[in-house]
């Protein structure tokens, strides 16, 4: 072999190793494109099934964690008042308190619109409370300044914990049940399971 057809071989590598990164680091993009979402930063619903999915079919008599599901109170107010830039700017400042209250191994993702859902690992009824109440109060205290205004608002909560009879997504019908008695209720509330 002369050395011009090692040198055209040496360079084929290069180009499929090169080829190769770069696909590698578009497909990873591509991912996280998918799994996060595009506004706020948090996880997709879709990805907070599939995490939710993951841990059920985890054997374990012991698996134990709860369901938040949050709703940002009169938000089609927000955007009517202060335009749907000023309701966005809400959504993006209160995903990023969100992350305040949870630690590093539980789950948050914009469920839709202006509810949020978060997966409480190792957790029960009365952690879920007061993880959903030091929500509740500190987003009442909240003033987000936005084109010289400063807007208020308040969040509902429901709250259940994981039993080993439930399907993943009854626990989560169950926190929304309690969401929508939160909402009854008055809003500004947080209603978990007893």
């Amino acid at each position: 072999m002369d050395i011009g057809h090692l040198i055209g071989l040496v360079l084929i590598f290069y180009a499929i190793k090169l080829w190769g990164d770069q696909n590698t680091t578009h497909s990873f993009k591509l991912k996280k494109l998918s799994e996060t979402d595009q506004l706020t930063g948090l996880y997709t619903r879709r990805h907070f099934d599939q995490q939710l999915t993951n841990i059920l079919s985890t054997p374990s008599d012991e698996l134990k964690f709860s369901i938040l599901l949050i709703n940002i109170d009169n938000f089609k107010s927000i955007n009517k008042e202060y335009t749907q830039a000023a309701g966005d700017f809400v959504l993006q400042r209160f995903a990023n308190k969100l992350k305040d209250f949870v630690r590093q191994t539980d789950v948050i993702a914009r469920w839709g619109g202006e509810e949020f859902i978060i997966l409480l690992h190792n957790s029960n009824n009365t952690i879920a409370k007061q993880v959903a109440e030091a929500i509740r109060t500190k987003t009442e205290l909240l003033c987000i300044e936005y084109n010289q205004d400063i807007i208020n608002f308040t969040v509902s909560i429901g709250a259940a914990s994981y039993e080993s009879e439930l399907k993943d997504d009854q626990v989560i019908d169950k926190a929304e049940k309690y969401l929508l008695a939160a909402k009854a209720a008055g809003k500004n509330q947080v209603d978990v399971e007893r």
